[in-house]
């Protein structure tokens, strides 16, 4: 696989999710907020919508799968 290829992209993205915490991993999802409850950053669901985040799952169980 080449190293300039999406796929490589979406496999390195998915190793490093998948190094994060429960909580950081929850956070690059989903979002963070402060202690005051004000959005603190925006998470892969509100940036590339749904579909891009269960193409991330999919990467994320193909390298738990292998």
């Amino acid at each position: 696989m080449s190293t300039w290829s999406d796929e490589w992209q979406h496999e390195c993205e998915a190793g490093t999710v998948l190094a994060m915490s429960k909580a950081e991993r929850d956070a690059f999802f989903n979002g963070s907020i402060d202690q005051e409850g004000k959005r603190k950053g925006h998470g892969i669901i509100a940036i590339g919508g749904q579909a891009a985040a269960e193409k991330l799952r999919g990467y994320m169980e193909k390298i738990l799968e292998a």
